[in-house]
């Protein structure tokens, strides 16, 4: 049951069971949830065979995620801020292309990245934006 109140809850995520094998039945986790006609459910996604399992699942919304430093980035996605970014461009691309809404989320903290952030924002707002599919 969903509480009312809620109108976005991130149902799952679709990353790699060989990573994070507690995740393995997101198709399973979707296709379970009672879903509520305004609430939206968006699934994580972290790259193309995620998105792939996600809209084969009848995902609707996706999420990306980057993080904004470079060593937040290595250690959670295996590769570096710049191709995390190009990543998450492919996928909210190839969403919108099959009618999927995006949102996009990143890790951050009080640190002397500000300027990462910054520039963070700037890209979203630059090259995402214009890749979500319409309501």
């Amino acid at each position: 049951m969903v509480v009312e109140v809620l109108s976005v809850i991130e149902a799952t995520s679709f990353v790699s069971p060989k990573w994070v094998p507690q995740l393995a039945d997101a198709e399973e986790v979707l296709a379970g949830l009672a879903l509520e006609k305004d609430t939206r459910y968006p699934v994580l996604v972290p790259n193309l065979h995620g998105l792939d399992r996600a809209i084969d699942a009848g995902a609707r919304e996706i999420a990306v995620f980057t993080a904004a430093s470079e060593s937040f980035c290595q250690r959670n996605t295996n590769c570096s801020m710049a191709e995390s970014m190009e990543r998450m461009r492919g996928v909210v691309a190839a969403a919108a292309a099959k009618g999927l809404r995006s949102r996009g989320m990143k890790g951050l903290w009080i640190s002397h990245h500000e300027r990462r952030i910054r520039n963070f924002h700037h890209w979203w707002e630059k090259y995402m934006a214009s890749e979500q599919a319409r309501e």
